[in-house]
């Protein structure tokens, strides 16, 4: 895949619990049909994927306050992004993902960059993370945007496999 993104061929649609964040859909906007292809998505794709049970709980705020970013190429769900948005200065980046065959074509980077833009716009002033110790991709791509390791935790995804807590601080808007 080529590195050069083109958003022309994308549509992006973000979604939150209220209308405190610009250009987003309400949560019940989102389509149960939507619901189910998201959940199916994650469960395809992401290492640690949600139950479907989880993924309602999102819709429904039962997880707290959320933003999520879906991404569609040819009515196709090709990439999405999840923040925790409870804490009013501190965005939590549950997930992000990207189809295999879009990988590489900058899309992870522009839905990184589009959400935090959102979350500039809402007045955040910072991304948590935790990232497995050994997914050596993800971690370099966060290290790239400027996200710093802040500690190690132990087991936090299992007997022997380490997270990294790491965090962003997103520039001021002027």
């Amino acid at each position: 895949m080529s590195s050069s993104f083109n958003p022309d061929f994308f549509e992006f649609e973000f979604f939150s619990p209220g209308s405190n964040m610009t250009g987003h859909k309400h949560f019940a906007d989102l389509s149960q049909a939507s619901l189910e292809e998201t959940s199916i998505f994650d469960s395809k794709y992401f290492p640690n994927p949600w139950t479907k049970a989880k993924w309602n709980q999102v819709s429904n705020g039962e997880l707290g306050p959320c933003m999520l970013g879906l991404v569609y190429k040819d009515k196709r769900l090709v990439g999405l992004i999840l923040f925790g948005i409870a804490d009013p200065d501190t965005g939590h980046l549950y997930k992000i993902l990207v189809s295999p065959d879009e990988q590489g074509s900058g899309l992870s980077q522009e839905l990184l960059l589009r959400s935090e833009s959102h979350l500039q716009h809402g007045k955040y002033i910072s991304v948590y993370l935790e990232v497995e110790q050994s997914n050596l991709r993800a971690l370099a791509f966060y290290q790239k945007h400027g996200y710093q390791v802040l500690v190690k935790k132990k087991g936090f995804y299992g007997a022997g496999r380490d997270g990294l807590a790491l965090e962003h601080i997103l520039p001021k808007l002027v």
